[in-house]
């Protein structure tokens, strides 16, 4: 069983006139959301006046795939509307109810003891592993949530790692120690072991040894490196974006939740959260976890040779504490938002006497998650869309079956989603085998 939810921002138009018909919301509205509101129908966490799509719907249950409408005269010259509303809502495999609003106002009460015994009727994603597409907003990420689950953020720190040193531009992916760092650079040929190159503060650095995957292995001669990328350093920015760093890229490039420096990019599924949105996480009952995950560049680097197994993986430093651990291996379920995150826990996981578990973890990890992978630490992933051929692609197809993934990125084009770094992202709930 799964399902693949994609999230995006919707009409702005439509925001403010859902808005609207929440404060003159009609009597028989009134009435049937005092009997749902506040999960007092089987447990079901409602959302009134709620946007799908190009629609607005009066009440929508997104555990439940369940779309209720209140319908009163002004519906008898509404038909091909209302039509051609529910065709759609229903081709995203919603349950779509029906209710007049006489029967409404005769008895809400009885009206909500019906609906106590019908919504198990939707077609949410228990009807069999069917997938399951919805546009939606990041805000209802929260709709998501249940009591006892576990979010799981990545809160490494991306550091202005982009610098030029002589004439060389060269972008630090992997920490060694304190003062020694990897970094890919375009004119790798044209450096060699044991040259000194200055950077723009007059920093030194030494070529120590080269690689021609990891690129060149540099010596910084001074206190403390951070300080001096602090100085001179721009934020690594995607290639793909074709751009210079930009001032507001120190922060727009960075999670709020960041804490240790260490990344090279940024676990980008999390610039989707605000603080309030942090804070709503656990007003639902759900608990956060930030295990950590410095960006390298294991993580984005395409794939270029015909056999996967020949693919070399570049190692990057994680670590999940033993707290963390056990609240993670308490959780309903766990939810990870970003592949940063799902490659930390699965470099944690292990299988105990039949029981998936994530054990605490301060390492360096190469995990590499291609179709076929049985996933064991995660039930749930939230991330961006990924480019194609890449090792996240690959790693989402894992997560929630190769064509599934095809078919639901076929969908984000024909909506016109924004893809990668700064894009939109997809909730999607792991493809049981």
């Amino acid at each position: 069983m799964y399902q693949t939810c994609y999230i995006k921002y919707p009409n702005p138009n439509l925001k403010e006139i859902a808005q609207e018909l929440r404060k003159a919301g009609s009597l028989p509205e009134a009435l049937l959301w005092n009997e749902i509101k506040n999960k007092q129908l089987n447990g079901l966490d409602f959302d009134r006046q709620k946007i799908i799509g190009n629609y607005i719907v009066d009440f929508f249950c997104a555990s439940k795939f369940l779309v209720i409408e209140i319908d009163d005269k002004t519906h008898d010259f509404k038909v091909e509307y209302d039509t051609k509303r529910d065709e759609y809502l229903k081709s995203l495999n919603l349950t779509v109810i029906h209710i007049s609003a006489k029967e409404v106002l005769e008895n809400p009460h009885a009206v909500y003891e019906w609906l106590s015994n019908h919504p198990g009727t939707s077609c949410h994603p228990s009807n069999g592993g069917e997938l399951v597409l919805v546009d939606a907003h990041i805000r209802d990420f929260l709709d998501y949530l249940q009591s006892g689950d576990v979010v799981v953020f990545n809160n490494s720190r991306v550091i202005p790692a982009r610098f030029m040193a002589d004439e060389h531009e060269i972008t630090l992916h992997t920490s060694v120690n304190d003062h020694d760092w990897w970094g890919l650079c375009k004119k790798f040929n044209k450096i060699n072991i044991g040259d000194t190159l200055n950077m723009d503060d007059g920093t030194k650095i030494q070529v120590v040894d080269k690689d021609e995957e990891s690129g060149l292995l540099l010596h910084f001669d001074c206190d403390n490196v951070f300080e001096v990328l602090d100085r001179v350093g721009k934020m690594p920015l995607p290639p793909y974006m074709k751009r210079e760093e930009e001032t507001e890229d120190r922060n727009r490039y960075q999670t709020v939740y960041a804490e240790p420096l260490g990344s090279m990019a940024a676990p980008t599924a999390g610039l989707h959260f605000t603080d309030e949105l942090m804070m709503e996480i656990e007003k639902r009952g759900a608990k956060i976890v930030k295990i950590t995950l410095h960006v390298g560049a294991g993580t984005w680097m395409p794939v270029k040779t015909e056999n996967l197994n020949e693919h070399k993986m570049h190692s990057e430093w994680c670590c999940i504490t033993q707290e963390q651990a056990d609240i993670i291996n308490n959780a309903t379920r766990v939810i990870a938002v970003g592949t940063t995150s799902m490659r930390t826990l699965e470099s944690a996981h292990k299988l105990t006497d039949g029981k998936h578990r994530v054990a605490p973890i301060c390492q360096t990890t190469n995990i590499f998650i291609t179709p076929g992978y049985e996933v064991g630490a995660v039930d749930v992933l939230l991330t961006n869309f990924h480019l194609p051929k890449s090792t996240l692609f690959m790693l989402v197809s894992a997560f929630a079956g190769l064509d599934e993934m095809k078919a639901a990125y076929a969908h984000a084009v024909a909506e016109k989603y924004r893809f990668f770094s700064y894009g939109d992202c997809c909730l999607l709930f792991k493809k049981e085998n």
